[in-house]
């Protein structure tokens, strides 16, 4: 195939569209911008909440429904709306936290409307660095934060993800695997080294993927995927093109259709810009 006859390109957030400092190069908006006015396409395939990627989606501005929650949540930018999702059910739901609070892990409860937030060490790294992003987030991209206690009833909640922080277990990390892996229709998935998300079963990115194909919204025989890890795996199956950010680990690579450069080297950037 010419690549140039590409007209579909999703992007991972973390460790792909986004730099170490989380943000998008702006000579990577640039070059989007361009091949938008040649009727090229772009979205995101994230496993954030839309919640937690307002700032992001506002700047990329994706031309065709994105997905959230490693495919959870359908999200329809243009109509500013949730098209399709998958919630975990209450029962999974407590199990989960029970496990978490019992094993005094670091955990996250992500719902359509809030971040729920709760950590057993004092000055723990990930719920300090929430905090401090923030802080420094306009308001209008500001996530609604709310911490958890001992009264918190997850049951009421609609939950979309639970996240586990694996270097912020001061209990068995073991048991909090035992016990995920027993849950009736969710799953956890390690997307790096350091998170455990929980997530309803037969979803991915993947599955994101394939609801956009379903309902006609894109072709996935001219449709390019980016990411760097595991999580990404999914999509890059999915899709006919993959494309894989240079920092990524070479069992990552060895999937993907292109090897570019990293996200802080404005590989995605280069790689329209020269291919496409």
């Amino acid at each position: 195939m010419n690549f140039k006859n590409l007209n579909n390109f999703i992007f991972d957030l973390d460790g792909t569209l986004l730099d170490s400092s989380k943000t998008i190069n702006p000579k990577t908006l640039q070059t989007i911008n361009e091949l938008r006015k040649q009727g090229k396409k772009f979205s995101i395939n994230t496993g954030r909440t839309p919640l937690i990627a307002k700032k992001y989606i506002e700047e990329l501005k994706p031309d065709f429904p994105a997905s959230f929650c490693n495919g959870a949540i359908i999200y329809d930018y243009q109509k500013n709306e949730i098209i399709s999702k998958r919630m975990i059910n209450s029962i999974d739901a407590k199990k989960t936290h029970d496990v978490l609070v019992k094993e005094k892990a670091t955990f996250i409860v992500y719902t359509p409307e809030t971040v729920f937030v709760r950590d057993f060490i004092p000055n723990g790294k990930w719920i300090g660095i929430m905090t401090d992003t923030q802080s420094k987030v306009e308001d209008q991209y500001k996530a609604n934060v709310k911490r958890m206690d001992d009264n918190f009833d997850i049951t009421k909640e609609e939950v979309v993800k639970i996240v586990c922080i694996i270097e912020e277990v001061m209990g068995s990390l073991e048991n909090i695997k035992k016990e995920l892996n027993n849950l009736g229709d969710c799953y956890p998935l390690q997307s790096n080294g350091a998170i455990l998300d929980i997530i309803p079963k037969n979803t991915d990115k993947g599955t994101g993927l394939l609801y956009l194909a379903n309902n006609n919204i894109i072709s996935l025989e001219d449709t390019c995927v980016f990411g760097d890890e595991n999580n990404d795996l999914p999509m890059f199956k999915a899709a006919k093109y993959s494309a894989c950010m240079g920092q990524a680990r070479d069992v990552i690579k060895d999937q993907a259709t292109f090897v570019i450069g990293s996200n802080n080297e404005n590989g995605i950037g280069e790689f329209l810009k020269t291919t496409i």
